[in-house]
């Protein structure tokens, strides 16, 4: 590792093992309003978005960047304060196929309820089979039938699997993974704290770094894997 670069030299490498992607790093302007209409991104006044991963694994486009959303609180002696909405990972997967309702996967039960009011009215709870996903998720939807389809065993496995890969331990402090099938795609948003940065040199060992980012893009990829497994499902 002597003399590289890990954004320019180690982590392109890394990519190349698990599928055609390409690195952009540095600022990209205008990214997260695209999304505005998914349900799940929060209100915001600001956005920082950097260090973007876009490719194609098995068929699906895939586009990877970091964000951070604020939004102006109060101004005191002519001194606008923001606060933070979101700090994170926002990643698209689009899909071949096209999804006839709106399914929106989230942790936190109450803000979800209020926001669903809000701005998603016509979405309704849906149980899920499984008791130990219940606990873990809230899941609303217009289509019941395709969000039971679409939320398999597998799925939901692999979804808190993504979410102890990223570190999204603590609902308290920050808010936990948030997902949205809609149109042809499926939009996560990951939560990171602070003091870290996916794609900047830390405290901890290149190699540490190195598997870690190795572990988390393919966690996501593994998601792929499984919506193939299940594209064959006529909805």
């Amino acid at each position: 590792f002597q003399g590289c670069s890990m954004e320019k030299d180690i982590f392109p490498r890394i990519l190349s093992f698990l599928g055609e992607f390409q690195c952009k790093f540095g600022r990209i302007p205008n990214r997260i309003s695209q999304y505005s209409d998914f349900g799940i991104v929060p209100s915001y006044d600001k956005e920082n978005s950097e260090n973007q991963i876009i490719g194609d694994y098995k068929g699906v486009e895939f586009d990877l960047f970091e964000t951070t959303l604020t939004q102006k609180t109060i101004e005191v002696k002519r001194q606008t304060h923001y606060v933070t909405r979101f700090r994170g990972l926002v990643i698209s997967l689009s899909l071949n196929k096209t999804f006839e309702g709106h399914t929106i996967v989230k942790k936190d039960r109450g803000r979800l309820v209020n926001w669903t009011r809000d701005k998603l009215s016509d979405l309704e709870v849906v149980r899920l089979e499984d008791p130990r996903f219940e606990k873990e998720f809230e899941v609303y939807s217009t289509d019941q039938v395709e969000a039971r389809y679409l939320l398999t065993g597998s799925f939901m496995e692999r979804l808190v699997k993504v979410r102890y890969a990223f570190r999204v331990l603590n609902e308290y402090i920050e808010p936990a993974i948030t997902c949205s099938f809609y149109k042809n795609q499926l939009l996560m948003m990951i939560p990171i704290s602070e003091s870290r940065n996916m794609f900047e040199k830390t405290d901890g060992s290149p190699m540490d770094q190195c598997k870690s980012l190795f572990k988390e893009m393919n966690t996501i990829l593994q998601i792929i894997d499984i919506l193939k497994l299940d594209s064959d499902i006529k909805l």
